[in-house]
């Protein structure tokens, strides 16, 4: 049986497995981070919307945004390699995203995921987990 993945507020002990995962991630992936990682994880410990996968103890993924206003960036999803296509980057982004809305965010923009921005076409307005807040690639709307 596979182990059950939980959704939690990042705390400052996740830092380190925090900054695993991502150049775990980057490894996967030739496009550069639009964010550098010290800057994402400053919003995440100074109280900016952060949320972590976990499973028992073990940190295996992290979605962070900055919020200006109405407006927010997606500035980091990622996922440990061994928990990839079980729904948990999906799950990441929706608790975000709702998170968001209770702030008053009307705007997210993609701004720095190398995995979203493959699923996400340049200048193409989408929707975020149907929830019917805008996401835009590369650029405010």
């Amino acid at each position: 049986m596979m182990p059950t993945w939980r959704l939690r507020d990042f705390h400052d002990d996740d830092l380190d497995r925090a900054v695993q995962i991502w150049d775990q991630d980057g490894q996967t992936d030739d496009s550069p981070p639009v964010f550098p990682i010290s800057e994402v994880m400053a919003v995440a410990r100074t109280g900016g919307p952060a949320v972590v996968a976990v499973v028992g103890e073990d940190l295996v993924g992290m979605a962070v945004a900055q919020v200006q206003g109405d407006r927010a960036w997606i500035t980091l999803v990622a996922l440990a390699g061994t928990w990839r296509n079980r729904g948990i980057g999906s799950a990441l982004i929706a608790e975000l995203e709702r998170r968001l809305r209770i702030q008053g965010v009307r705007r997210i923009v993609q701004g720095g995921h190398r995995t979203l921005r493959a699923h996400v076409t340049p200048g193409t307005p989408r929707r975020i987990c149907g929830s019917g807040v805008g996401v835009r690639a590369g650029g405010i709307r």
